[in-house]
Order: C-alpha cells, then structure tokens, then sequence
C-alpha cells in the first residue's frame, strides 16, 4: 500500500517518496515534495546570492585550516577536479 500526501505548494497529491523526511511532523515527513522544496531553495539561493557567497567566504576565512581539510578530501575523491585557493 503506498502511502500519498498533499504537498502545500504545488496542490498535488504524491507518494510519501517524494518528499524529504522531517522528524517533527506527525507523518515524518516535510509539507512541500522534494521538487517545490528544491524549487524553493534554489529560488532562494538567487535572491541571497550576494549575501549567501560573503557568509561563505567569511567562513572560509576565518576556518582556513578546516576549509583546506575540505578541498583536500574533496580533490581526492574527485580525482584532482577542482583546486581550492586561499580567500
């Protein structure tokens, strides 16, 4: 028996797969399906874009050695694909 859910934004009714899981709703799972929440996000990322690149830079930063760590597992499991530089 599959089990189906309302999503808020779009008004469709889908499979409980496609949405992503929430621990706090009573079904476990969040309110809008996985392609309005992506939809979402990524329309919030162009309207933020400016701010969103400064915090990440500023992390960076201020957590060279951490951000360094990062770029040098990414790299390695990517084959070299990218090359981290210091901001």
């Amino acid at each position: 028996m599959t089990r189906e859910k309302l999503c808020i934004s779009c008004g469709r009714v889908k499979p409980i797969d496609d949405y992503y899981t929430h621990p706090t709703n009573s079904d476990n799972h969040q309110r809008r399906c996985m392609e309005c929440d992506k939809a979402r996000q990524r329309e919030y990322y162009i309207e933020n874009k400016a701010r969103i690149d400064r915090a990440r830079k500023a992390w960076q930063k201020n957590n060279y050695d951490r951000h360094i760590e990062h770029c040098k597992k990414y790299v390695e499991k990517r084959r070299g694909e990218i090359i981290c530089t210091r901001y």
